[in-house]
Order: structure tokens, then sequence, then C-alpha cells
């Protein structure tokens, strides 16, 4: 029974700690729907972190200058009733 009760307690491992609350450590973070940067983080940036964030705001800058499409049918209809 003794024997029994080493191997279940020597099986048995720490748990792992919580991981903290509050922001990344990362200085930005980009996900498919928003790109987060902290200002007071950049000064940290190692040199393929700004290799990444560099390609992020010049695919975000891409997208600002490409043309809009134009409203849907049901859009426009929308906005005339409310004007």
């Amino acid at each position: 029974m003794e024997l029994y009760v080493n191997k279940v307690i020597a099986g048995l491992s720490v748990p792992a700690p919580k991981k903290g609350r509050g922001r990344p450590m990362d200085p930005f973070k980009k996900t498919p729907h928003q790109l987060v940067v902290f200002y007071d983080r950049l000064g940290a940036l190692t040199a393929i972190q700004r290799q990444s964030l560099r390609k992020a705001l010049e695919e975000l800058l891409r997208k600002l200058t490409e043309k809009p499409a134009a409203p849907t049918l049901a859009l426009r209809t929308r906005m005339r009733k409310s004007a």
C-alpha cells in the first residue's frame, strides 16, 4: 500500500503558476481584427519586433490607400432615410 501511495505522489506535478493579468509584455500585438501598439514600450523593440511592426504598419497603410468599395443599395437607402 505504501509503495502505491509513493508512486502516486511521485506522479503528481506541481501546478503551473497562473499567468498574471494585465497588459501583455510585448510592445505591440497584431490580431486579425486589430493592431495594438504600446508607445511607451517601443524603445524596447528588438530588431525582429521592429521588422514585424513595420510590416504590420505598412499593411495597414496599404489598406488605407485602397479605394473603398461603393456602398450597397441597402446602405444607400438607409443613409437617405436618416438624412
